[in-house]
């Protein structure tokens, strides 16, 4: 389990690093996690209900550029220790900056104004939430990992991973596969990114919660060729 200082850490760290790369717009320091908040998130009818449901309520930790969000929660009393999720933004149409950028400065109300295009803007056909959960107290052999990624929203689809990812970690695997571009050109040749990834460990998922009918299935594994030497190098992960 992830201590709450080193949390809070990682938290400014993710989002320092998103900013430098320039998809951040916002990082809420207070997102709502109130049991009453939950409950309402929880009985959101749709995938667009929920979006928007948690932008209103300021239930997210970090809000993009593109109108996509992350949030981050560390609950030592919950069945789930570690919940991280990414919504991808429903929306199309340009991005915050590209939208003031066409104005000149962003001035007051450039915000309220964005939000106003927002919410005209025509749905994207197609969308893909993740969510990471570390929940030991849920694992059970060959069926529920005790690590693992949630892909879609309302899917019972879980992808196991053979780490307790940190917030930082959870990140970069988002660039990694959302923002392609970005994490060809700068991120993965970044030493700050490299370092997170050396980081990754199984020691606390194998061998306790990978066993007997564990290994029949996909995985993500932990890269054991990460070298600091030649970050431009770096990034690559392995499937099996």
């Amino acid at each position: 389990m992830i201590g709450e200082g080193k949390f809070r850490a990682e938290l400014s760290a993710g989002f320092k690093l998103l900013e430098d790369l320039a998809l951040a717009a916002y990082r809420n320091h207070w997102p709502a996690v109130d049991p009453a908040t939950t409950e309402s998130l929880r009985n959101s009818a749709s995938y667009i209900d929920a979006y928007n449901l948690y932008l209103t309520l300021q239930a997210y930790d970090f809000l993009l550029d593109d109108g996509s969000f992350f949030f981050f929660r560390r609950k030592p009393l919950d069945q789930s220790l570690l919940s991280y999720g990414y919504f991808e933004c429903p929306y199309r149409g340009v991005s915050y900056s590209d939208f003031t950028s066409s104005r000149g400065e962003p001035g007051e109300g450039a915000w309220q104004d964005y939000e106003e295009y927002c919410a005209q803007r025509p749905r994207r056909l197609h969308i893909l939430p993740l969510r990471y959960d570390w929940s030991p107290a849920l694992y059970r052999e060959g069926a529920h990992p005790a690590s693992h990624l949630h892909m879609g929203y309302e899917s019972e689809l879980r992808l196991a991973v053979d780490a307790v990812l940190t917030p930082v970690q959870f990140v970069l695997i988002i660039i990694r596969h959302f923002y392609v571009r970005t994490w060809e050109a700068t991120a993965s040749h970044l030493r700050e990114v490299v370092s997170a990834i050396r980081a990754i460990s199984d020691r606390d998922v194998v061998p306790s919660y990978r066993q007997g009918r564990d290994l029949l299935e996909l995985r993500l594994i932990t890269p054991r060729n990460v070298s600091a030497q030649a970050p431009a190098q770096q990034g690559r992960t392995r499937h099996s």
